[in-house]
């Protein structure tokens, strides 16, 4: 009793950090909760992720089974959804016994936890200096991009997780551990594939740089991850045919735009911040100080991951933990160096570490500010009791998660997979939004069955700004249009309208 006694006080001793920044971990992935819950007074979840899983999430329990058809999305279409992340949150429902909207809470932030602690076990097993270990943690939880990735329901809390564990997995050399983490590595398939395709790239280059006496498992992960996915594809194709490719560009096609919305404080969703890019020149610079050469795989590596990621803005994820771990190493030698001057060292010091401190701290904000806001749930729940269930209610594609949760149908929403006549629809779509034409208005309303209209602030800046103009102008002038919904922000400016199409109205 006394030798575990002992054993438990060394390791307290020498792990008493890492213990409090899983703690300090916990309490910011709760606090973004709290403070939407408590002091906006927002009791929704945020992002549009969260609303999609929590629909198929609820879909499947209510069948219990994987459906067939979503009558919803897009007026109905096949249910050719990645069930990975519904399924784990229903499993996580029933195991403890509470409703899917609190699994939705709790879930990502239990797997933050956990993804920490794996990667702190993973450093541990590349070197023995625990500041290393701590401070890529902490530079790590205040990061935009994880503070994002583990407080709202999106299947990549689920990815990130399982492929840090399965990592973790391969450092030991018994088979059963690899054994394990090549099983967990190709349960990703049933997530994304983007994903699959991205991990099977760095499990490779990991294996033919590192360890090429593990090829033959490599294979085997190959083989799963191959049998996962022609079982899938084979069951869509046969029944539904190829899905039509998409010919339409959703964000501006420059780079410039590109690389703002890589960083989050140049209005990227859950970007980095820009401290977190001054540490990454900082660590790089410490590396190539001392080593120059060693470590081109790492810089090859963090080249590639930030060009890819201005295209598949989940491979942030993986470049931001890369960023952590490399900035930890300049920041500790940065401290530890020789400065000529003792103040211009405590000084740079503070501003990079408080840099990243407020950059957490005021993106946690953000996240609980983050849409809906009051306002729009207020909408969401009017249209919700008014119109009866199966509704078509139109909008951007951006909100169409929201309407298929209160059981109404949308023309578009953001998942393209396998959607019915996509290009069609977007295309009128567009002109809908902005159209000067009250027949071309008419004749699409009548086309897809449209009851009712919704617009918010953000769409009205996005496609009329300050004008009157358009579909704006239409809605508000014709008398076939019937304003049945309005409310206003702190600022009494309009928050949300929903109009209302009345298509027996005649005029005179």
């Amino acid at each position: 009793m006394k030798m575990i006694r002992q054993k438990f006080t060394r390791f307290y001793a020498s792990n008493r950090m890492f213990l409090l920044l899983l703690i300090i971990s916990t309490v910011l992935f709760s606090s973004i909760f709290l403070i939407r819950f408590e002091y906006y007074g927002n009791k929704s979840l945020f992002s549009d992720d969260s609303y999609f899983n929590l629909r198929l999430s609820k879909m499947i329990i209510e069948s219990g089974k994987i459906p067939e058809y979503d009558s919803l999305s897009y007026g109905g279409r096949p249910f050719a959804y990645y069930t990975g992340w519904p399924i784990t949150l229903v499993v996580f429902s029933k195991a403890f016994r509470v409703s899917i909207e609190t699994a939705s809470i709790i879930l990502p932030v239990l797997l933050g936890i956990l993804t920490l602690l794996m990667l702190g076990l993973t450093i541990k097993k590349f070197t023995k200096d625990n500041n290393i270990r701590n401070l890529s943690l902490l530079i790590l939880a205040l990061s935009p991009p994880f503070l994002y990735l583990f407080s709202s329901s999106n299947a990549f809390a689920g990815i990130v997780f399982l492929s840090v564990l399965s990592f973790y997995l391969m450092t030991f050399d018994k088979i059963i551990h690899w054994l394990i983490a090549i099983v967990l590595l190709s349960l990703i398939s049933y997530f994304n594939i983007f994903a699959t395709v991205f991990l099977s790239m760095l499990f490779l280059i990991y294996i033919l740089a590192i360890l090429r006496r593990k090829i033959p498992y490599f294979f085997m992960y190959l083989l799963l991850v191959l049998i996962i996915n022609i079982l899938h594809f084979y069951r869509l194709i046969t029944n539904y045919g190829f899905p039509d490719r998409v010919n339409f560009n959703l964000i501006q096609n420059a780079v410039n735009f590109n690389y703002q919305t890589l960083f989050s404080d140049l209005g990227g969703k859950f970007g980095l911040s820009i401290f977190s890019a001054i540490l990454l020149f900082l660590g790089i610079y410490v590396l190539w100080t001392y080593k120059k050469y060693k470590f081109i795989i790492v810089y090859s590596t963090i080249f590639l991951l930030t060009v890819i990621s201005v295209y598949f803005n989940f491979i942030i994820f993986y470049l931001n933990i890369l960023i952590a771990i490399i900035g930890s190493l300049g920041l500790i030698k940065l401290i530890n160096r020789r400065w000529e001057s003792q103040l211009i060292k405590n000084l740079s010091f503070v501003v990079i570490v408080m840099g990243i401190v407020f950059s957490g701290i005021n993106f946690i904000n953000q996240l609980a500010l983050s849409e809906p806001t009051i306002k729009q749930m207020e909408a969401l729940d009017y249209l919700s009791s008014k119109s009866s269930d199966y509704t078509t209610i139109f909008s951007s594609y951006e909100r169409g998660y929201w309407f298929n949760h209160i059981n109404k149908k949308n023309v578009m929403d953001p998942d393209f997979f396998y959607a019915p006549k996509i290009n069609e629809r977007w295309s009128d779509s567009m002109q809908l939004l902005n159209s000067g034409d009250l027949k071309t208005t008419l004749m699409l309303l009548n086309k897809y069955n449209i009851e009712y209209i919704w617009l918010d602030a953000a769409i009205r800046d996005k496609f009329y700004g300050k004008d009157e103009i358009n579909l704006l102008y239409q809605l508000r002038n014709d008398p076939r249009f019937r304003m049945v919904y309005r409310n206003f922000d702190k600022e009494h400016r309009v928050e949300v309208e929903i109009y209302k199409y009345e298509k027996k109205v005649s005029i005179s």
